[in-house]
């Protein structure tokens, strides 16, 4: 993940990671959470792969 994150950087582009894993989705900058095929929430995070809690606390408010 992380060298994702630094060839994103370093080459100012996007990745697109799709997963289940809250673990990698702390890695990015912007997290969208899909609902029964929409986008039902968005979170803009810190990119701290630490700070896991945001991304929880939407799943379970969005009862994923």
């Amino acid at each position: 993940m992380k060298t994702l994150r630094d060839v994103a950087k370093l080459e100012q582009t996007a990745v697109l990671l799709v997963t289940h894993s809250p673990e990698h989705a702390a890695w990015s900058d912007r997290v969208c959470f899909l609902k029964e095929g929409v986008v039902a929430a968005e979170c803009i995070h810190d990119g701290d792969a630490d700070n896991v809690r945001p991304i929880h606390e939407t799943l379970l408010k969005l009862g994923i």
